[in-house]
């Protein structure tokens, strides 16, 4: 898959999005579609060995799923999104300028709790944009 992508991330019509993007799902490949371990893919060994991305934590390389899931964990702009796209989803609604101070409080009780979920969700329903929603819920798709 790798080289199968490469003329992508050379095309300069092409390149400013798979440059970015590839290298993550790359780091996936020794997964087949199901979800099982694998070193090869097509008869040819999988290679997920110095990838790297302006996408994922900031360009680090990374070598697999494992060492891209802990770049990703310990970058402070995915913690941030991580909790603005909890806060998001437990109002049911956009997040507005008027939630900031919401998600300033519930990601620094995030911070603060080492990172545990359980800290985050429990923090989320105590801010004020939680106890005293200003805006309608966005419906939900069939």
């Amino acid at each position: 898959m790798r080289e199968a992508l490469a003329p992508h991330r050379s095309n300069p019509a092409c390149a400013a999005c798979h440059q970015a993007i590839d290298p993550a799902g790359l780091a996936y490949e020794t997964f087949d579609a199901i979800g099982r371990s694998r070193t090869t893919d097509n008869g040819l060994p999988v290679d997920v060995s110095n990838l790297s991305s302006q996408f994922v934590a900031g360009g680090a390389v990374f070598n697999g799923p494992i060492e891209l899931a802990n770049d990703i964990a310990g970058d402070d702009g995915a913690q941030h999104c991580m909790t603005q796209q909890w806060l998001n989803f437990a109002l049911g609604r956009d997040l507005t300028t008027a939630d900031d101070h919401s998600i300033a409080t519930a990601h620094s009780a995030f911070r603060f709790a080492s990172f545990n979920l359980k800290e985050l969700i429990a923090n989320i329903v105590l801010t004020d944009s939680f106890l005293s929603p200003s805006a309608s819920p966005r419906p939900f798709a069939n």
